[in-house]
């Protein structure tokens, strides 16, 4: 695995240490991630349901997915990203977007 930002190789020994160092020592945040869930609020339906995205950040660009997932505002707690306990569907929904989760990171990593 080289760094995205030099091309240059990993420093020796890398499947030790996580993250990856990139030997010219540039910034790792590249290396990271971040993924969050977020109901988009600006087009609900006629029923008042929003539908949930997939939001992640790796590399300096931004990635955002429908998931699928719709909720109405009573089910879905902001500052957590996540469906309340008071949904319907929650462990359906739970195990759909943890595996699209799954899928991501496995594909970023790749």
């Amino acid at each position: 695995m080289s760094c995205a930002l030099c091309g240059g190789k990993n420093a020796p020994n890398s499947a030790l240490t996580l993250p990856p160092v990139c030997p010219t020592r540039h910034l790792t945040s590249h290396l990271f991630m971040n993924i969050h869930f977020e109901r988009r609020t600006d087009r609900p339906d006629t029923q008042g349901r929003c539908v949930i995205h997939l939001r992640a950040t790796f590399d300096g660009q931004g990635l955002r997915l429908a998931t699928g997932e719709q909720c109405i505002a009573a089910d879905w707690k902001d500052k957590q990203g996540w469906f309340r306990k008071s949904f319907t569907d929650l462990d359906n929904a739970t195990l759909r977007l943890k595996a699209q989760r799954n899928r991501l990171e496995d594909a970023y990593s790749t």
